[in-house]
């Protein structure tokens, strides 16, 4: 018989359990949000990468300079920490921007299952979509692959699509470069913007970013 015990860690789930004992002995297990961190989780509950890139020094950065960047003009405080953009620093640095990458591919791997089992019927109707800020294309590819009559489209950063158009992932969305700032964005019957489904998340970057 299990009964669970209260205020224990988030990371962790305790269970008082009597295998036809006289004294109960505990037990732990992992909870449902530090699953996310397991290698051998299913591919869409894989959320390591994305944690393992906020614990980058290049991410770590702009916390220690916030009360500088308050006292100055730059635009962000990563630009305060390493005299740069964010998204400048990724253009020139390859290692750092496939870990990026890799990280919002997990990201979106979790978006994309809840979102097209739980609220399919935005995608209904569509016959084209753009992904602003797609990346590699990981959510397009999950809205095409579950629509197969709606063409994805992702539009991203010219460093971040130009190994991908010519990718096998081409033959199922398109990879367009440019910068969401200055360039037109493609037209479609709908465009997708997932990294601002988060509020804080929103913040986040443009703060810190």
């Amino acid at each position: 018989m299990f009964t669970l015990a209260s205020s224990q860690p988030k990371w962790l789930t305790k269970a008082n359990y009597n295998m036809n004992k006289s004294t109960p002995e505990s037990a732990y297990s992992l909870t449902n949000t530090t699953r996310l961190l397991l290698s051998e989780a299913p591919a869409f509950m894989k959320m390591k990468p994305l944690f393992l890139f906020h614990l980058l020094p290049e991410a770590m950065a702009p916390w220690h300079t916030l009360s500088t960047w308050l006292k100055n003009g730059d635009i962000s405080a990563f630009e305060t920490a390493k005299g740069r953009t964010f998204w400048d620093c990724l253009a020139d640095e390859p290692s750092l921007s496939h870990i990026f990458n890799k990280a919002m591919a997990s990201d979106s791997q979790l978006i994309a299952k809840v979102t097209l089992e739980e609220y399919k019927e935005v995608f209904e109707g569509l016959t084209s979509l753009v992904d602003v800020g797609g990346g590699t294309g990981t959510m397009a590819k999950a809205v095409a692959n579950k629509f197969p009559n709606v063409t994805c489209t992702v539009f991203d950063l010219p460093h971040v699509v130009s190994d991908l158009q010519g990718s096998s992932d081409a033959d199922l969305i398109t990879f367009i470069g440019g910068n969401v700032f200055s360039d037109p964005i493609p037209p479609a019957d709908a465009i997708l913007l997932k990294v601002y489904i988060y509020m804080l998340r929103c913040i986040y970057y443009v703060v810190l970013y």
